[in-house]
């Protein structure tokens, strides 16, 4: 759908219903998680497996400033803000999404 929270307006009704069937779904406990898993972040440096991280300026779940440093922890990570989307880039900005990640694994191959 190209569905981005930042700009919902733009959407059907049925649309808009049909996310909030999805978020009502859920666990109510999916709130709860991030309290319960361990902080794996000094651990990104044995990361070796190439990666590339994206996430959406306007994000609203997760601090965009957070990300920089994540990709800079990751050996040789690659990471880049997507303008104008919001926690899912990936479902807001799908052509620019595969355009970075087309070009990731192309620079892969050489």
């Amino acid at each position: 759908l190209g569905w981005d929270p930042v700009d919902a307006s733009r959407f059907s009704q049925e649309e808009r219903w049909q996310v909030a069937v999805d978020y009502k779904r859920a666990s109510p406990y999916i709130l709860n998680y991030p309290r319960t898993i361990a902080d794996l972040t000094p651990r990104l440096g044995q990361i070796q497996a190439p990666t590339l991280v994206l996430w959406g300026t306007h994000d609203l779940t997760l601090k965009p400033s957070s990300f920089p440093p994540l990709v800079s922890a990751i050996p040789g990570g690659a990471g880049h803000p997507i303008q104008g989307s919001g926690h899912q880039p990936h479902i807001g900005k799908p052509d620019q999404v595969q355009k970075l990640v087309l070009e990731f694994l192309k620079r892969l191959e050489s």
